[in-house]
């Protein structure tokens, strides 16, 4: 019985610390008004989903632009999110969108 719960406590700190490994991210956003996308700088964060997703709305509004359908896409380093926004320029510009790098996180 010992080793059991010896077991489950190793098993949920490794869960625990798992779920709290930074992730490496870029953010972005369609303008209201169409043709533009911002786009985040590539960046590691262990925040939660939503709580990026806010604050990258928040920077977007102090800089007044207007945008929805926020996604913080992740991968597996940095190299994998730089190629990541790499394609969605090369993509988003290939349909005619104009692409608007956003400081965010500040560098």
């Amino acid at each position: 019985m010992r080793y059991l719960s010896l077991a489950a406590v190793t098993m949920s700190l490794l869960a625990s610390s798992e779920a709290r490994a930074d992730e490496w991210r870029y953010c972005l956003a369609t303008a209201t008004s169409g043709n533009t996308i911002y786009v985040s700088n590539a960046f590691e964060s262990a925040a939660p989903l939503e709580i990026l997703q806010r604050k990258f709305a928040e920077a977007l509004e102090q800089k007044q632009y207007h945008a929805s359908g926020i996604q913080c896409p992740r991968g597996g380093s940095s190299d994998v999110i730089s190629s990541d926004i790499a394609r969605l320029v090369s993509y988003q510009k290939a349909l005619g969108n104009r692409i608007s790098q956003v400081d965010w996180p500040s560098s």
